[in-house]
């Protein structure tokens, strides 16, 4: 419906801008500001009625591509002013910010404020840049509180005092100066009339204004407002300008502020929005012709020509040297609550072990490691007729695993678990929230991240996880429920790579000995029983510990190459937690010491495990029949025995001399 009681007057503020030889360079796009004319007639009209806008029903849900808002997160988020010009200390009441004062001194596109680290988007921190990019002053220049912008330092918006400002909101990859692309929302409530000021004339009110240049308007996707919006617009082409329509907002009833005063918007890949807060403070029980109080004259009627005619009222108003208006602060902020629900956000999957991080895919370098699951889940913020009945994460991780704990933290790092209810058994997990957080908002806005750590079950049969390369091959993918839908996760893989056994054979000089054949075996104790590892009949080793283990099939032997190496592939890392297999010799060359015993001998991953010396001492050799030094080596040794025979009978003689007796 047409609004024709006093809103003609929020265009003229425009008007009266250009009047006095201001511009808004977000106003005019790039032109100059149209005449007061082009403004003077025209009025506004309910939002809700705009062909632009959606009124959802119960069954409307926003896509969960528009999933990310900027938050203030407790103990992460840190706001500091940023560019030239006065900056006013940080204060604490009403609301804890810092102040930029509107002067000469700033530089316009330069100043603002940086909201350090106000959410993760696709596993990248992002931070918050709002830079004041123009800006009309009050004309109330004799109080030092009018035109500043105050940046709060607890929470993400501006209060502005008595001036229009137009602002650039940038979304930045954290702790650089590097534009990033974003799909999110905002809902921009509190747009009302009151304030928190106070006049000397009667009826005067304030009215907030949030103005989009078209190019903004290009970037929305979609714009939602309550049945009961009280929010009126006016679509100018350059720009459109959204106001209050006698809405006060009451601090004790912020159904209000929620929802007649409030507008969501969604963006998708926008690294940039403008938009300019603008209050006006104006009389609505008197006539139109008494627009004189529209910002940004309210303090100096005189200096102000107007189109039409004034009546004596309205003259002595106008003129009246004793108008006041204490403190006009206009505050301009965000909620992530909207009148329509998201639908569920898709859940991200991660892998971790000990030296890789938060993965799509990890090895783990033992069956003994940590593997780490964490799933991200965003919840956007609903309101108390959007909120959830039911919503719960399932994850079904596979019987082999240990799960050793299971975590839920928020973006804060603070411990929620116990708002998760497991209705599942064993190692399929449904974590459901409590249905008395589903009704409370401590659980909307917020991101979840589900922490899973576990370990292989030792002695545990993984053949049927068994890859093409000898490895073992687990992957994993979980969903999150909501009454909307079900979407999953990514999935995430975790490897075992197969390990080996290498030997060098050598002799004492450190020479390669090939032809040398070893028997391996898992244990010390399997190695002394004659018990090695087998191959079956495709070629994968078989343990004694292994079903399929039989004295029928063929040991796992080896034989040196010239090289002098011999290596077992293929075998289970799931069964080497100690990462030490035993050897035995079996077969040696004819020149050297067949060895006896059990030696040790450490595996690892294929391709990267270590090499195992084993040493072996060369046999006595006798020189070859008819040589020289065989003919002299027989009459060394026929001497020899002469020596040991003569030597034998003469003991012979002495035993039988002293055991005689006397003739």
């Amino acid at each position: 419906m047409k609004m024709n009681k006093y809103f003609k007057r929020l265009a003229l503020g425009v008007a009266l801008a250009a009047s006095a030889g201001l511009s808004l360079a977000l106003f005019s796009s790039g032109n100059s500001v149209h005449a007061a004319a082009t403004y003077y007639d025209q009025s506004f009209d309910s939002l809700k009625s705009w062909s632009k806008v959606t009124v959802p029903t119960a069954g409307d849900r926003m896509s969960s591509d528009y999933s990310f808002i900027p938050n203030f997160i407790d103990g992460s988020t840190t706001m500091k002013i940023i560019g030239s010009g006065t900056h006013w200390g940080a204060s604490k009441a009403p609301m804890s910010n810092t102040s930029i004062k509107l002067d000469s001194s700033l530089k316009k596109g330069d100043a603002g404020a940086l909201y350090s680290d106000v959410g993760t988007y696709l596993g990248q921190k992002v931070d918050l840049k709002i830079t004041l990019t123009d800006w009309i002053l009050n004309q109330h220049t004799d109080d030092s509180t009018y035109n500043l912008v105050s940046f709060a330092n607890d929470q993400i918006g501006i209060n502005t005092t008595g001036s229009a400002v137009a602002t650039k909101w940038t979304f930045l990859k954290h702790g650089t100066n590097t534009p990033m692309n974003i799909s999110g929302y905002f809902s921009f409530n509190d747009i009302d009339n009151g304030g928190v000021g106070t006049s000397n004339i009667a009826g005067q009110n304030q009215s907030e204004n949030l103005a989009f240049p078209s190019a903004t308007m290009a970037k929305f996707d979609n714009l939602y407002a309550t049945s009961d919006n009280n929010l009126v617009y006016h679509d100018y082409g350059s720009f459109t300008d959204i106001a209050s329509n006698d809405i006060q907002d009451n601090d004790a009833d912020k159904s209000q502020e929620r929802d007649n005063a409030m507008i969501t918007v969604t963006f998708k890949n926008q690294s940039s929005l403008d938009m300019v807060w603008w209050p006006v403070f104006a009389a609505p029980s008197l006539p139109l012709s008494s627009f004189k109080e529209i910002w940004p004259s309210a303090a100096n009627y005189s200096k102000v020509s107007f189109t039409d005619n004034l009546n004596a009222t309205d003259q002595a108003i106008s003129l009246n040297p004793n108008y006041t208006y204490s403190n006009p602060g206009a505050w301009f902020g965000f909620t992530s609550i909207k009148p329509v629900r998201s639908a569920t956000v898709v859940p991200a999957k991660t892998v971790s072990d000990e030296d890789e991080k938060n993965v799509q895919a990890n090895t783990l370098s033992s069956a003994t490691e940590t593997n780490e699951w964490k799933i991200t889940q965003v919840i956007p913020g609903e309101s108390t007729g959007t909120y959830y009945t039911v919503a719960y994460l399932a994850d079904n991780i596979a019987p082999v695993w240990n799960v050793n704990s299971v975590k839920v933290t928020n973006e804060a790092g603070t411990d929620v678990t116990s708002w998760f209810n497991n209705l599942g058994a064993g190692n399929n997990y449904k974590l459901s929230v409590a249905a008395a957080k589903l009704k409370s908002s401590d659980f909307y806005n917020h991101t979840y991240t589900f922490d899973f750590k576990a370990t292989l079950k030792p002695g545990v049969d993984l053949s049927s996880y068994l890859n093409a390369k000898g490895g073992y091959t687990f992957t994993n993918q979980g969903t999150f429920t909501t009454d909307t839908d079900t979407k999953p996760t990514n999935t995430v893989t975790t490897n075992l790579n197969s390990q080996e056994v290498n030997l060098l054979k050598t002799d004492a000089s450190g020479k390669a000995l090939s032809g040398i054949k070893f028997a391996l075996a898992d244990t010390a104790a399997n190695a002394k029983g004659g018990k090695y590892l087998k191959k079956d009949t495709d070629g994968n080793a078989v343990y004694p510990s292994d079903n399929n283990y039989s004295s029928s099939l063929a040991d796992y032997t080896v034989t040196t190459g010239a090289d002098g190496k011999a290596t077992w592939s293929g075998l289970s890392a799931a069964k080497d937690a100690s990462q030490t297999y035993y050897y035995v010799e079996l077969k040696t060359d004819s020149s050297h010491q067949l060895l006896t015993g059990v030696g040790a001998a450490k595996s690892g991953p294929t391709g990267a495990a270590p090499t195992t010396t084993v040493t072996n001492k060369t046999k006595i050799q006798l020189p070859s029949t008819g040589s020289t030094q065989k003919k002299e080596a027989i009459i060394m040794i026929a001497v020899l025995m002469s020596v040991l025979v003569l030597a034998g009978i003469s003991l012979r003689k002495v035993r039988i001399l002293g055991g005689g007796g006397t003739n």
